[in-house]
């Protein structure tokens, strides 16, 4: 295989391991979705909270809405690039070995917007992803600062002794076990934790703690098991992004001999059976991991458990628009 047909198929393995790392890691290890669904549950819990720990919560909500506006974005990008190219691959594949001058000309075309498109999108999805990474680090750091703060404010004397500080603690409290033995909670393994650090096992038994200091301790707990998670989303998010930097230096040169189909018309076109079945490996390669990846978005698995299953792509793209 000659330099030219080295750079499709970099193109086309760096399309594929984008797709595969968004899958693997962000939507698997991460939830995103639900993790922000959570925080914002717990936003509007903390909001009777004044001071110092609600001004930190009013800069959570600010970090969490930028986060989740740059992520639904990030994987927008991929998803409605995947949704394309299953159906261009799909269309080539079966006329690859077509001798129909016409046929091999309108797959040439194809191809070569779909290649160069996708590694525009790969690009600016990758820089949007380094913008998740920075405010996810800051809202690693921001849920640390608010353990110390919850702690601090504790007063064993006032909580005993005023009635509107005890009813504070309780209703924070309740509504985190809500948080904790939901749905999303437990998806997240909010609830496993919580019963191996804190011994509630359900929400009766959450509900059933009578003493105040016991309840901050609850809190407290749960905001460390909120910033062990974020922490594990900042990681992989990291590691993701190192993974296709690994590939970064080489877009601007693929980009630039993917401005000239030649190296295209010169492989779809070629008398070497073996160069053509290679590349059309290649393809349907790249059409299963972005087949998986759209499956994965439609049956719901990135949402807080809403199953909005439908029959068509436009259905699963308002999914991942909604989260």
């Amino acid at each position: 295989m000659d330099v030219k047909d080295d750079s499709l198929n970099l193109a086309v393995d760096h399309l594929e391991k984008t797709v595969s790392q968004y899958q693997s890691e962000l939507d698997t290890k991460v939830n995103f979705g639900a993790l922000q669904d959570a925080i914002d549950t717990l936003e509007k819990a903390m909001q009777r909270y004044q001071g110092f720990a609600q001004e930190k919560m009013d800069h959570v909500r600010r970090l969490n809405t930028k986060i989740r506006h740059d992520y639904r974005k990030c994987v927008s990008l991929i998803f409605e690039w995947c949704t394309t190219a299953t159906n261009i691959i799909a269309t080539v594949l079966t006329q690859i070995g077509s001798k129909s001058k016409d046929t091999r000309k309108m797959n040439i075309k194809m191809v070569h917007e779909l290649l160069k498109d996708g590694l525009e999108k790969a690009e600016a999805s990758l820089s949007l992803l380094d913008d998740v990474l920075l405010n996810t680090s800051e809202l690693k750091d921001q849920f640390l600062s608010l353990t110390h703060v919850i702690e601090k404010n504790y007063n064993k004397k006032l909580a005993e002794t005023t009635p509107w500080w005890s009813n504070l603690i309780s209703g924070i409290f309740s509504e985190v076990g809500e948080i904790i033995f939901s749905f999303i909670g437990k998806k997240l393994g909010f609830s496993e934790e919580m019963a191996k650090i804190f011994g509630a096992k359900c929400l009766e038994e959450w509900n059933n703690v009578m003493d105040p200091k016991k309840k901050i301790e609850g809190i407290k707990t749960f905001f460390e098991i909120l910033k062990d998670r974020v922490e594990v989303a900042q990681k992989t998010t990291s590691n993701v992004i190192d993974a296709l930097k690994e590939d970064h230096t080489n877009l601007a040169e693929l980009k630039g001999k993917l401005r000239s189909s030649d190296i295209l018309q010169e492989l779809l076109t070629s008398k070497s059976k073996d160069k053509r079945m290679s590349f059309a490996k290649s393809l349907e390669t790249l059409k299963e991991q972005c087949e998986k990846y759209i499956l994965w978005h439609k049956s719901g698995q990135t949402t807080s458990g809403n199953n909005t299953n439908e029959g068509d792509t436009n259905g699963s793209k308002k999914q991942i628009l909604s989260h």
